[in-house]
């Protein structure tokens, strides 16, 4: 079924459409999900949300403004971002707000293996993991995470910048200890 079949089938409720949306996405959207460190157990309710959310949604999709695929991430990245505040909220631990200079290292990303470079953000504190995700992988600047997880532009900057300190410290770990196999 193609996109756009699949787009008005949804607007009309059809289920074959639906269950072809589910099916072509799911994928692309566990893999988004899993990029911000949720557990295993909160995944089939998170995926449940994103897909009820892009049900009731999908009539105001308009293929004209863009593809199918980004408009499902900012669906998804926004029931990822309340998921991360709600847990936030519950354990009452705010994120970081720690002030330090920006400070741009660059990571020998292009030696390792996309799925354990994603391991390595995985373990990345919340914030960090999340303020990281978002900048470095989705593309969004200081001043729009600012406002997606209702922090400071300083304080987004710092988290980015710490989340890249840990990032390369375990890299060079792994290349001192040759445990990767550099």
């Amino acid at each position: 079924m193609e996109e756009l079949d699949i787009v008005n089938g949804c607007k009309k409720e059809a289920p074959a459409a639906q269950q072809a949306l589910y099916e072509q996405y799911l994928p692309y959207l566990l893999a988004i999900i899993r990029r911000f460190g949720i557990a295993d157990a909160l995944l089939p309710d998170l995926v449940q949300e994103i897909f009820v959310q892009v049900f009731l949604s999908i009539k105001r999709f308009d293929p004209q403004r863009g593809a199918l695929k980004y408009w499902l991430k900012s669906i998804a990245i926004h029931r990822i971002l309340n998921l991360l505040r709600q847990r936030m909220a519950q354990q009452q631990s705010p994120l970081h707000l720690d002030l330090v200079a920006e400070n741009e290292i660059s990571l020998p990303f292009q030696t390792l293996e996309a799925e354990y470079l994603l391991t390595l953000i995985a373990e990345l504190p919340s914030g960090y993991r999340t303020v990281f995700n978002l900048h470095c992988i989705d593309g969004y600047n200081h001043h729009e995470i600012s406002q997606m997880l209702n922090i400071d532009e300083a304080s987004s900057r710092s988290q980015l910048s710490r989340a890249k300190q840990l990032l390369r410290k375990k890299i060079l770990q792994l290349q001192k200890d040759d445990s990767y196999g550099f």
